[in-house]
Formats: structure tokens, sequence, C-alpha cells
């Protein structure tokens, strides 16, 4: 019985199933050879759209110099 809600809760409100871990492996393995800023940048924003579906997206990223931020 709760399986059926379910579906019918997913198919009401689009939700699509997707497993996180491989949406993060693969966002990882493209980042490791990329050197420009932008490619990584819209691929993150379309990613979390695709698997999180929410209204808006933004992302803010600092102008602070790498040595400058904290390790964490």
């Amino acid at each position: 019985m709760r399986r059926r809600w379910q579906e019918a809760i997913d198919r009401r409100f689009y939700c699509q199933r997707y497993n996180a871990a491989q949406v993060l492996a693969t966002f990882g393995a493209s980042l490791r050879d990329e050197v420009e800023l932008e490619p990584p940048t819209q691929r993150l924003v379309t990613t979390v759209e695709e698997t999180m579906q929410p209204e808006a997206v933004s992302l803010w990223l600092s102008d602070a110099p790498a040595d400058s931020i904290p390790n964490r």
C-alpha cells in the first residue's frame, strides 16, 4: 500500500528517482580534467536542476585567493 501511495505522489510531483552517490561520482569524475571554471560550474547547476528540481538555482563563488581560504 505504501509503495502505491509513493508511486502516486512521485507521478503527481514529477519526482525522478536518482542515486545521489552515482550523481556525485559522475560529477567528481568530470572535474578531474577541468582547467576552466565555467564548464564545471554549469555542469553543477545542471546536475542540481535535474536531480533536485528546485524552483531556482544559484552558485556564489568567492573572489578570495586560494591561499586565504582555510582548509576544512
